[in-house]
């Protein structure tokens, strides 16, 4: 093999590499099985809101990357100043994207010391 191809060769196969390699979720959302969600679906960054009472409401952005229709489950546990849970993880909520659209999950806190959210998502049975 001259050295010409060998490169061509090596050229090909990163090519090939980067094209499977997905944007890793935004700060604040965790993938449960990263390896397989990861291709699935693709996370905004957790919009985060104050209520009229004082508490905090996340809305994260979620796109369908699949040919398939897909159930995504999340949930959340928002934090205060200092990093520390104010509350208990909420329950795991689905929502089911169409191919090629988009949906949001919602979160709100029940305790006025939170200041920001970790979300949590994993693929629903479906």
């Amino acid at each position: 093999m001259t050295p010409f191809v060998r490169v061509l060769a090596a050229a090909a196969c990163l090519s090939a590499l980067a094209s499977c390699i997905t944007a890793p979720p935004p700060p604040g959302v965790t993938y449960v099985h990263a390896s397989t969600l990861s291709g699935l679906v693709e996370a905004g960054a957790p919009q985060l809101t104050p209520t009229d009472t004082g508490t905090l409401r996340a809305v994260l952005p979620l796109k369908n990357l699949a040919k398939g229709r897909l159930m995504i489950e999340g949930r959340a546990t928002f934090v205060g100043d200092r990093g520390q849970t104010v509350e208990a993880p909420s329950g795991w909520q689905h929502v089911f994207i169409e191919p090629d659209s988009a949906a949001v999950l919602q979160f709100q806190s029940m305790a006025s010391a939170a200041r920001q959210v970790t979300i949590e998502l994993r693929e629903g049975n479906r």
